[in-house]
Protein backbone atom coordinates (compact mmCIF):
# COMPACT_ATOMS: atom_id res chain seq x y z
CA UNK A 1 0.00 0.00 0.00
CA UNK A 2 1.69 3.63 -1.28
CA UNK A 3 1.11 6.04 1.92
CA UNK A 4 1.78 9.76 2.41
CA UNK A 5 2.36 11.16 5.46
CA UNK A 6 1.38 14.81 5.37
CA UNK A 7 -2.60 15.68 5.05
CA UNK A 8 -3.62 15.86 1.73
CA UNK A 9 -4.77 19.29 0.44
CA UNK A 10 -6.66 21.00 -2.14
CA UNK A 11 -3.94 21.43 -4.32
CA UNK A 12 -2.51 18.15 -4.14
CA UNK A 13 -4.23 16.31 -7.33
CA UNK A 14 -2.63 13.54 -9.44
CA UNK A 15 -1.50 16.23 -12.17
CA UNK A 16 -0.07 18.62 -9.84
CA UNK A 17 1.85 15.91 -8.07
CA UNK A 18 2.75 14.39 -11.27
CA UNK A 19 4.30 17.61 -12.89
CA UNK A 20 5.83 18.46 -9.37
CA UNK A 21 7.77 15.43 -9.80
CA UNK A 22 8.47 15.24 -13.39
CA UNK A 23 9.65 19.01 -12.86
CA UNK A 24 11.68 18.45 -9.38
CA UNK A 25 12.38 14.79 -9.08
CA UNK A 26 10.81 15.26 -5.35
CA UNK A 27 10.14 11.97 -4.20
CA UNK A 28 7.48 13.47 -1.74
CA UNK A 29 5.47 14.08 -5.14
CA UNK A 30 5.76 10.76 -6.50
CA UNK A 31 4.49 9.25 -3.21
CA UNK A 32 1.37 11.53 -3.52
CA UNK A 33 0.96 10.25 -6.73
CA UNK A 34 1.52 6.80 -6.22
CA UNK A 35 -0.98 7.37 -3.09
CA UNK A 36 -3.94 9.38 -5.20
CA UNK A 37 -2.92 6.47 -7.66
CA UNK A 38 -3.21 3.66 -6.21
CA UNK A 39 -6.79 2.23 -7.03
CA UNK A 40 -6.23 2.57 -10.50
CA UNK A 41 -3.31 0.63 -10.31
CA UNK A 42 -5.12 -2.04 -7.90
CA UNK A 43 -7.80 -2.49 -10.48
CA UNK A 44 -4.98 -3.17 -13.24
CA UNK A 45 -3.17 -5.65 -10.92
CA UNK A 46 -6.71 -6.86 -9.83
CA UNK A 47 -7.12 -7.93 -13.48
CA UNK A 48 -4.01 -9.76 -14.50
CA UNK A 49 -4.10 -11.75 -11.01
CA UNK A 50 -7.37 -12.66 -11.68
CA UNK A 51 -7.31 -13.34 -15.57
CA UNK A 52 -4.05 -16.03 -14.85
CA UNK A 53 -4.91 -16.80 -11.34
CA UNK A 54 -1.62 -15.22 -10.26
CA UNK A 55 -2.87 -14.29 -6.80
CA UNK A 56 0.90 -14.90 -5.10
CA UNK A 57 2.46 -12.41 -7.63
CA UNK A 58 0.04 -9.39 -6.19
CA UNK A 59 2.80 -7.44 -4.74
CA UNK A 60 5.24 -8.19 -7.30
CA UNK A 61 2.96 -7.19 -9.85
CA UNK A 62 2.04 -3.43 -8.00
CA UNK A 63 5.55 -2.68 -7.53
CA UNK A 64 6.23 -3.10 -11.61
CA UNK A 65 3.64 -0.84 -12.16
CA UNK A 66 5.09 1.24 -9.57
CA UNK A 67 8.48 1.48 -11.30
CA UNK A 68 6.63 1.87 -14.81
CA UNK A 69 4.98 4.79 -13.15
CA UNK A 70 8.45 6.26 -12.11
CA UNK A 71 9.72 5.86 -15.56
CA UNK A 72 6.94 7.48 -17.25
CA UNK A 73 6.06 10.29 -15.46
CA UNK A 74 8.82 12.44 -16.22
CA UNK A 75 7.73 12.58 -19.95
CA UNK A 76 4.20 13.72 -18.60
CA UNK A 77 2.56 16.79 -20.66
CA UNK A 78 -0.64 17.86 -19.04
CA UNK A 79 -1.28 19.58 -22.24
CA UNK A 80 -1.70 16.69 -24.52
CA UNK A 81 -4.40 14.67 -22.20
CA UNK A 82 -4.97 13.42 -18.77
CA UNK A 83 -2.77 11.42 -16.50
CA UNK A 84 -4.86 7.98 -16.34
CA UNK A 85 -4.82 8.26 -20.10
CA UNK A 86 -1.01 8.96 -20.26
CA UNK A 87 -0.24 6.05 -18.04
CA UNK A 88 -2.71 3.24 -19.08
CA UNK A 89 -0.08 1.31 -21.61
CA UNK A 90 2.87 1.93 -19.11
CA UNK A 91 0.96 -0.05 -16.84
CA UNK A 92 0.02 -2.33 -18.30
CA UNK A 93 2.29 -3.00 -20.15
CA UNK A 94 3.93 -3.55 -16.90
CA UNK A 95 1.62 -6.16 -15.50
CA UNK A 96 2.02 -8.28 -18.09
CA UNK A 97 5.60 -7.95 -18.55
CA UNK A 98 5.55 -9.03 -15.05
CA UNK A 99 3.58 -12.17 -15.00
CA UNK A 100 5.51 -13.06 -18.71
CA UNK A 101 8.40 -13.02 -16.59
CA UNK A 102 7.31 -15.07 -13.47
CA UNK A 103 5.13 -17.64 -15.75
CA UNK A 104 8.26 -17.88 -18.41
CA UNK A 105 9.67 -20.99 -18.77
CA UNK A 106 13.03 -19.31 -20.07
CA UNK A 107 15.59 -18.04 -17.67
CA UNK A 108 16.64 -15.33 -19.59
CA UNK A 109 13.37 -12.56 -18.38
CA UNK A 110 14.98 -8.89 -19.57
CA UNK A 111 13.10 -7.06 -22.09
CA UNK A 112 16.26 -6.92 -24.49
CA UNK A 113 17.11 -10.67 -24.69
CA UNK A 114 13.46 -12.17 -23.79
CA UNK A 115 12.26 -10.90 -27.38
CA UNK A 116 15.32 -12.53 -28.69
CA UNK A 117 15.26 -15.96 -27.28
CA UNK A 118 11.08 -16.36 -28.22
CA UNK A 119 12.07 -15.18 -31.74
CA UNK A 120 15.29 -18.28 -31.67
CA UNK A 121 13.05 -20.83 -30.51
CA UNK A 122 10.12 -19.89 -32.55
CA UNK A 123 12.31 -20.75 -35.54
CA UNK A 124 14.00 -23.48 -33.88
CA UNK A 125 10.48 -25.15 -33.84
CA UNK A 126 10.16 -24.19 -37.37
CA UNK A 127 12.84 -25.74 -38.68
CA UNK A 128 12.01 -28.87 -36.97
CA UNK A 129 14.28 -28.62 -33.97
CA UNK A 130 17.22 -28.52 -35.83
CA UNK A 131 20.60 -26.90 -35.12
CA UNK A 132 22.72 -27.57 -37.82
CA UNK A 133 24.98 -24.77 -39.21
CA UNK A 134 22.86 -24.10 -41.92
CA UNK A 135 20.35 -23.55 -39.41
CA UNK A 136 21.82 -21.63 -36.75
CA UNK A 137 23.25 -19.14 -39.53
CA UNK A 138 19.61 -18.56 -40.81
CA UNK A 139 18.31 -18.20 -37.86
CA UNK A 140 21.29 -15.91 -36.63
CA UNK A 141 20.62 -13.65 -40.00
CA UNK A 142 17.07 -13.45 -39.06
CA UNK A 143 18.10 -12.06 -35.30
CA UNK A 144 21.07 -10.43 -35.80
CA UNK A 145 23.22 -13.16 -33.62
CA UNK A 146 26.08 -15.42 -34.15
CA UNK A 147 25.52 -18.40 -35.20
CA UNK A 148 27.46 -19.63 -31.55
CA UNK A 149 25.02 -17.35 -29.41
CA UNK A 150 22.14 -18.96 -31.41
CA UNK A 151 23.24 -22.10 -30.33
CA UNK A 152 23.65 -20.80 -26.78
CA UNK A 153 19.55 -19.51 -26.63
CA UNK A 154 18.50 -22.63 -28.35
CA UNK A 155 20.20 -24.86 -25.66
CA UNK A 156 18.62 -22.33 -22.57
CA UNK A 157 15.46 -22.59 -24.24
CA UNK A 158 14.98 -26.00 -25.03
CA UNK A 159 16.27 -26.84 -20.93
CA UNK A 160 13.58 -24.57 -19.88
CA UNK A 161 10.86 -25.44 -22.02
CA UNK A 162 7.87 -27.23 -20.57
CA UNK A 163 6.74 -29.97 -22.55
CA UNK A 164 2.91 -30.92 -21.53
CA UNK A 165 2.50 -35.04 -22.41
CA UNK A 166 -0.45 -35.45 -24.33
CA UNK A 167 -3.10 -37.69 -22.33
CA UNK A 168 -6.23 -39.10 -23.48
CA UNK A 169 -8.78 -35.84 -23.16
CA UNK A 170 -5.79 -33.49 -25.28
CA UNK A 171 -6.29 -36.44 -27.72
CA UNK A 172 -9.81 -36.38 -27.58
CA UNK A 173 -10.07 -32.94 -27.47
CA UNK A 174 -7.81 -33.14 -30.73
CA UNK A 175 -10.14 -35.53 -32.09
CA UNK A 176 -12.88 -32.93 -31.78
CA UNK A 177 -14.14 -30.64 -34.36
CA UNK A 178 -15.11 -28.20 -31.97
CA UNK A 179 -11.32 -27.17 -33.04
CA UNK A 180 -11.56 -27.19 -36.96
CA UNK A 181 -11.77 -24.45 -39.09
CA UNK A 182 -14.99 -25.38 -40.20
CA UNK A 183 -17.00 -24.12 -36.69
CA UNK A 184 -15.71 -20.81 -37.54
CA UNK A 185 -18.80 -18.49 -38.41
CA UNK A 186 -20.14 -18.96 -41.70
CA UNK A 187 -21.74 -15.90 -42.22
CA UNK A 188 -22.32 -16.48 -45.67
CA UNK A 189 -22.32 -20.37 -45.48
CA UNK A 190 -18.81 -20.22 -45.93
CA UNK A 191 -16.68 -22.57 -44.25
CA UNK A 192 -14.12 -20.44 -44.34
CA UNK A 193 -13.42 -17.17 -42.83
CA UNK A 194 -13.79 -13.90 -45.30
CA UNK A 195 -13.43 -10.82 -43.06
CA UNK A 196 -13.18 -8.33 -46.32
CA UNK A 197 -16.43 -9.91 -46.93
CA UNK A 198 -18.46 -11.12 -43.77
CA UNK A 199 -17.66 -9.01 -41.13
CA UNK A 200 -17.94 -5.77 -43.08
CA UNK A 201 -22.02 -6.87 -44.09
CA UNK A 202 -24.07 -4.36 -42.95
CA UNK A 203 -27.13 -6.47 -41.89
CA UNK A 204 -24.48 -8.96 -40.04
CA UNK A 205 -21.97 -6.58 -38.83
CA UNK A 206 -23.89 -4.34 -36.07
CA UNK A 207 -24.17 -7.80 -34.56
CA UNK A 208 -20.87 -9.43 -34.88
CA UNK A 209 -18.54 -6.49 -34.17
CA UNK A 210 -20.00 -5.92 -31.24
CA UNK A 211 -19.43 -9.69 -29.87
CA UNK A 212 -15.71 -9.24 -31.60
CA UNK A 213 -15.11 -5.64 -29.27
CA UNK A 214 -16.16 -6.79 -26.06
CA UNK A 215 -13.24 -9.78 -26.04
CA UNK A 216 -10.31 -8.32 -23.77
CA UNK A 217 -7.27 -6.66 -25.93
CA UNK A 218 -4.84 -9.42 -26.09
CA UNK A 219 -8.18 -12.17 -27.23
CA UNK A 220 -8.86 -9.40 -30.00
CA UNK A 221 -5.61 -9.34 -30.84
CA UNK A 222 -4.72 -13.80 -31.51
CA UNK A 223 -8.39 -13.89 -32.49
CA UNK A 224 -8.03 -11.28 -35.31
CA UNK A 225 -3.78 -12.25 -36.02
CA UNK A 226 -4.82 -15.95 -36.32
CA UNK A 227 -7.91 -15.59 -39.01
CA UNK A 228 -6.13 -12.97 -40.66
CA UNK A 229 -7.71 -9.20 -40.17
CA UNK A 230 -6.86 -6.07 -38.81
CA UNK A 231 -8.59 -6.06 -35.78
CA UNK A 232 -9.21 -2.29 -35.92
CA UNK A 233 -10.34 -1.57 -39.93
CA UNK A 234 -11.02 -5.44 -40.19
CA UNK A 235 -9.25 -5.76 -43.70
CA UNK A 236 -7.41 -8.52 -44.79
CA UNK A 237 -3.87 -9.20 -42.51
CA UNK A 238 -0.82 -12.10 -42.92
CA UNK A 239 -2.43 -14.61 -40.94
CA UNK A 240 -0.01 -15.44 -37.65
CA UNK A 241 0.65 -19.13 -36.27
CA UNK A 242 -0.32 -19.58 -32.81
CA UNK A 243 3.73 -19.89 -31.26
CA UNK A 244 4.03 -16.42 -33.18
CA UNK A 245 1.04 -14.95 -31.22
CA UNK A 246 2.03 -16.51 -27.45
CA UNK A 247 5.17 -14.75 -28.65
CA UNK A 248 3.92 -11.67 -29.60
CA UNK A 249 1.59 -11.27 -26.64
CA UNK A 250 4.17 -12.78 -24.16
CA UNK A 251 2.48 -16.56 -23.36
CA UNK A 252 4.05 -19.20 -22.22
CA UNK A 253 3.50 -21.47 -25.36
CA UNK A 254 1.54 -21.63 -28.25
CA UNK A 255 -0.88 -23.88 -26.41
CA UNK A 256 -1.47 -20.98 -24.32
CA UNK A 257 -2.43 -18.82 -27.30
CA UNK A 258 -4.53 -21.22 -29.09
CA UNK A 259 -6.80 -21.36 -25.78
CA UNK A 260 -7.48 -18.11 -25.83
CA UNK A 261 -8.48 -17.98 -29.43
CA UNK A 262 -10.80 -20.93 -29.10
CA UNK A 263 -12.46 -19.92 -25.68
CA UNK A 264 -12.74 -16.39 -27.47
CA UNK A 265 -14.87 -17.75 -30.55
CA UNK A 266 -16.58 -19.52 -27.90
CA UNK A 267 -17.61 -16.14 -26.07
CA UNK A 268 -18.59 -14.88 -29.32
CA UNK A 269 -20.91 -17.90 -30.17
CA UNK A 270 -22.28 -17.31 -27.25
CA UNK A 271 -23.17 -13.71 -27.72
CA UNK A 272 -24.72 -14.10 -31.25
CA UNK A 273 -26.85 -16.99 -30.05
CA UNK A 274 -28.47 -14.45 -27.44
CA UNK A 275 -29.36 -12.04 -29.80
CA UNK A 276 -30.43 -14.89 -32.33
CA UNK A 277 -28.05 -14.69 -35.21
CA UNK A 278 -26.80 -17.61 -34.00
CA UNK A 279 -28.72 -21.23 -33.77
CA UNK A 280 -27.33 -24.15 -32.21
CA UNK A 281 -27.03 -28.01 -32.95
CA UNK A 282 -26.75 -30.26 -29.70
CA UNK A 283 -25.39 -33.77 -31.21
CA UNK A 284 -25.52 -37.04 -28.43
CA UNK A 285 -23.88 -40.11 -29.82
CA UNK A 286 -26.54 -43.02 -29.30
CA UNK A 287 -24.81 -46.48 -30.54
CA UNK A 288 -21.63 -46.96 -32.67
CA UNK A 289 -20.97 -49.93 -34.26
CA UNK A 290 -18.88 -51.03 -37.67
CA UNK A 291 -22.08 -50.67 -39.16
CA UNK A 292 -23.27 -48.12 -38.38
CA UNK A 293 -23.57 -44.77 -35.90
CA UNK A 294 -26.25 -43.14 -34.53
CA UNK A 295 -26.98 -39.94 -33.24
CA UNK A 296 -29.27 -37.61 -30.96
CA UNK A 297 -30.26 -33.99 -32.05
CA UNK A 298 -31.51 -31.35 -30.67
CA UNK A 299 -32.58 -28.09 -32.01
CA UNK A 300 -31.95 -24.63 -30.04
CA UNK A 301 -30.98 -26.69 -27.14
CA UNK A 302 -34.91 -27.01 -26.71
CA UNK A 303 -38.17 -29.35 -27.50
CA UNK A 304 -37.82 -33.12 -28.24
CA UNK A 305 -34.66 -34.83 -29.84
CA UNK A 306 -34.31 -36.36 -33.54
CA UNK A 307 -32.55 -39.12 -34.72
CA UNK A 308 -29.93 -39.30 -37.47
CA UNK A 309 -28.84 -42.72 -38.49
CA UNK A 310 -25.36 -43.21 -40.50
CA UNK A 311 -24.56 -45.83 -42.11
CA UNK A 312 -20.88 -46.46 -42.19
CA UNK A 313 -20.80 -48.99 -45.44
CA UNK A 314 -22.58 -46.91 -47.71
CA UNK A 315 -22.06 -43.92 -46.22
CA UNK A 316 -25.58 -43.32 -46.71
CA UNK A 317 -27.78 -40.64 -43.93
CA UNK A 318 -31.20 -41.58 -42.52
CA UNK A 319 -33.14 -38.87 -40.27
CA UNK A 320 -35.04 -41.31 -38.48
CA UNK A 321 -36.61 -39.00 -36.28
CA UNK A 322 -37.09 -35.31 -36.36
CA UNK A 323 -36.64 -33.12 -34.08
CA UNK A 324 -39.55 -30.99 -32.28
CA UNK A 325 -37.98 -27.68 -33.30
CA UNK A 326 -36.60 -28.89 -37.09
CA UNK A 327 -40.30 -29.49 -38.52
CA UNK A 328 -40.22 -26.61 -40.93
CA UNK A 329 -40.02 -27.18 -44.46
CA UNK A 330 -36.12 -26.82 -45.13
CA UNK A 331 -35.21 -28.48 -41.56
CA UNK A 332 -32.10 -27.07 -41.17
CA UNK A 333 -31.22 -28.66 -37.90
CA UNK A 334 -31.08 -31.99 -39.29
CA UNK A 335 -29.15 -30.81 -42.41
CA UNK A 336 -26.47 -29.44 -40.03
CA UNK A 337 -26.15 -32.47 -38.17
CA UNK A 338 -25.62 -34.72 -41.11
CA UNK A 339 -23.18 -32.11 -42.23
CA UNK A 340 -21.25 -32.43 -39.07
CA UNK A 341 -21.51 -36.15 -38.83
CA UNK A 342 -20.20 -36.77 -42.33
CA UNK A 343 -17.16 -34.26 -41.26
CA UNK A 344 -16.67 -36.61 -38.43
CA UNK A 345 -16.80 -39.90 -40.98
CA UNK A 346 -13.94 -38.55 -43.35
CA UNK A 347 -11.82 -38.58 -39.96
CA UNK A 348 -13.15 -41.84 -38.72
CA UNK A 349 -13.68 -40.08 -35.76
CA UNK A 350 -17.18 -40.10 -33.98
CA UNK A 351 -17.35 -37.73 -30.65
CA UNK A 352 -19.78 -38.95 -28.06
CA UNK A 353 -21.02 -35.21 -27.98
CA UNK A 354 -21.07 -31.55 -29.54
CA UNK A 355 -22.52 -28.42 -29.46
CA UNK A 356 -22.45 -27.02 -33.30
CA UNK A 357 -23.23 -23.20 -33.83
CA UNK A 358 -24.59 -22.10 -37.37
CA UNK A 359 -26.56 -18.93 -38.96
CA UNK A 360 -29.96 -19.45 -40.63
Amino acid sequence: MFTYPDPIGKDDTLTNAAVRYRDTGDLKALALFLHLFEPQINKVVNAAIKTYGQESLYEDIKLACALAIMDALPKFDPNRGKIGGFLRYPILHAAQEELRVMRSGFPISTKSTDPVLRKVMLLYHENDDRHDPEVLAEIGRQVNREPKTVLKYILDGTTNEIVFEENETDKKKKEDDYKDQYLLFKVRGNPEWEPENSLLQSEQSGLIVPAFAALPNVNRDIVSLHLGFCENCFRPAERQTFEALALRNGRRSAQAAENIYYRSLNQMREKLTERGFLHTVRLNRLKKTKAAVVYAYQADNDGKWGEIEYDCKTGQFQVVKLAELDLTKSQPFSKQAIRRIRLWAQREVFPKKDLVWFPL
